[in-house]
């Protein structure tokens, strides 16, 4: 969203700014944006792979974020070239933006429930490090302690 943001001010105030300077710094929060958008992508993705099948999903990751890459340039390139204001064509390029995170939005329940379901609970976690720090320390009730099989 605040990428969307960045977008449109950038696309309704610099064509008119008097100072061809502006566009530094709006090109500077539009590398904040992506700079932390792509590493974070990342992450939230291999959090929320199940684990074990790291390989396969990832494949189809990478195959289902070029299917639609091509778009928004081929859509700001159609509109520029007849002869519609960039400022324009910058809004139609951000809409997709607002459709994404709308759909991550909706289709993505609560984090905790990802992380469950992904096998990467911090509850998975707790009990497993207790478990190995009963089994480390040689106590007596280490025999009763089961270390769940998390996969």
């Amino acid at each position: 969203v605040s990428l969307f943001i960045t977008i449109v001010v950038g696309a309704f105030t610099l064509g008119n700014a008097p100072n061809k300077y502006f566009s530094f710094v709006w090109g500077f929060f539009v590398g904040f944006n992506l700079g932390w958008f792509y590493p974070t992508e990342n992450l939230f993705f291999s959090c929320a792979l199940p684990k074990g099948s790291e390989a396969e999903i990832a494949g189809f990751r990478v195959i289902s974020s070029m299917i639609l890459s091509w778009l928004p340039p081929l859509l700001f390139s159609l509109m520029i070239s007849n002869g519609i204001d960039p400022k324009w064509g910058m809004m139609a390029m951000a809409v997709f933006l607002i459709f994404a995170a709308f759909l991550l939005a909706v289709g993505t329940g609560k984090w905790e429930d990802i992380l469950l379901e992904s096998g990467r609970s911090e509850a998975q976690d707790v009990e497993i490090d207790d478990a190995e720090i009963l089994l480390e320390s040689g106590r007596s009730e280490t025999q009763d302690v089961e270390i769940p099989n998390v996969q």
